[in-house]
């Protein structure tokens, strides 16, 4: 398992997890992640890509970087720091 805490925030993760996906980075802007955590449900963004000032970093339950805030889908669920698509600037996510 998995937990994610952030002060009273709290989200787990059940595995198998595949913790050879922590190595695994992006050295480019914007690309999608390649490290699978828990196959076809946890994704890792390592946040190696620097573009624009600061880069995408934590955990998403898809394998695209960008982050669509209120917008329903729970696919797009991440936990860390990611940027809106065609938005440079992060936004803190959980969940």
């Amino acid at each position: 398992a998995l937990r994610v805490v952030v002060g009273s925030n709290q989200k787990d993760f059940d595995g198998p997890i595949d913790a050879t996906a922590f190595d695994k980075k992006c050295t480019l802007c914007n690309c999608a992640s390649t490290g699978e955590l828990i196959s076809g449900s946890l994704y890792w963004s390592a946040g190696a890509g620097g573009c624009w000032g600061s880069t995408h970093f934590g955990l998403m339950q898809e394998a695209d970087i960008h982050v669509a805030c209120s917008d329903g889908d729970a696919a797009d669920h991440k936990w860390g720091h990611f940027h809106r698509a065609g938005v440079n600037t992060g936004v803190y996510v959980f969940g």
